[in-house]
């Protein structure tokens, strides 16, 4: 068996080169075809990686396997994720082990693979989900301020730094013949291809990343106070906000720019955001272009 290891040195603070390491030691002991290669390193096209491949590994954070996601679509090769990062929300769904000898195991046996859809965010891939609003900002704050400190600790700074100086926005949604706006009223957004979202919280609990559909949760909130409760009410499975299951849906902001987040991570490089945001004017067309991700060896949530 030909397996490709895509490791990214910068996470989890060198738990991901060390694991990776040991993972291809592992295999090769085995007698299985290895190549290890550093997602940082030389810009060299990643399908020539992944050709031939059976098998193919991400070892990173969430983050990782969203930057990797046009290649490993493009591949079809089916895919293992040994999560190093903070949230680890794809790993903890689908249960994929942290332990080399475990994913070995797991590697060799023969498994159906399990086909996710890849929605695309103004033709960007994401995976998880992706959100408007307070939370997206303390996103953009903590990477606009990351120190080397590491977990869930490193956003205490930025969630306060939201806190006291909080930027809602109004949001304007159409998805099908459906028009409607945030009741006049600033708030949130969150768009989820998977029932994942930090710290247990799920706003969309229902989300299958296989029925072809995107699931949308609205929520008001004018204050950053009123946001953390709203996301309160949310971890503890009550109602904060409507929902909506649809194929495509379309978001502008009417009165100011508004913070986006997509799987995690500030959306830099998205057409049609501006250093990750949302102006007037413009919008954020999320939708699906046929993309699929093939997982090997998974479980459910």
């Amino acid at each position: 068996m030909r397996v490709a290891i895509l490791m990214n040195p910068r996470s989890g603070r060198n738990k991901a080169e060390r694991l990776a390491d040991e993972l291809a030691r592992l295999l090769r002991a085995r007698g299985h075809g290895v190549t290890l290669r550093d997602v940082h390193g030389p810009d060299e096209p990643m399908s020539g990686t992944l050709s031939g491949c059976e098998r193919v590994v991400v070892v990173g954070g969430d983050g990782t396997v969203h930057h990797l996601l046009r290649p490993l679509c493009d591949a079809q090769v089916p895919v293992y994720h040994l999560a190093t990062g903070t949230a680890n929300l794809i790993a903890k769904y689908f249960r994929f082990s942290r332990n080399p000898a475990t994913i070995v195991g797991d590697l060799e046996r023969e498994h159906e693979p399990v086909c996710l859809d890849v929605p695309t965010a103004n033709g960007t891939p994401f995976l998880i989900m992706l959100s408007l609003g307070m939370d997206a900002s303390v996103i953009h704050r903590f990477e606009a301020s990351r120190t080397t400190s590491g977990g869930y600790r490193a956003y205490f700074g930025p969630t306060l730094r939201e806190l006291l100086s909080p930027r809602p926005a109004r949001l304007s949604i159409e998805h099908g013949t459906h028009q409607g706006t945030m009741m006049g009223r600033p708030g949130g957004l969150m768009v989820a291809n998977m029932p994942s979202y930090a710290l247990g919280i799920n706003p969309c609990a229902d989300a299958d990343p296989s029925d072809g559909l995107i699931d949308a949760r609205m929520y008001r909130a004018g204050t950053a106070i009123g946001c953390g409760f709203r996301f309160a009410l949310m971890r503890l499975r009550l109602g904060a906000g409507s929902t909506l299951r649809t194929p495509s849906i379309r978001i502008r902001t009417i009165d100011r720019a508004c913070a986006v987040q997509i799987d995690g991570e500030n959306p830099t490089g998205v057409v049609g955001l501006t250093d990750g945001f949302l102006h007037p004017g413009g919008e954020l067309v999320v939708g699906f272009d046929g993309g699929k991700i093939p997982l090997h060896g998974v479980g459910r949530g």
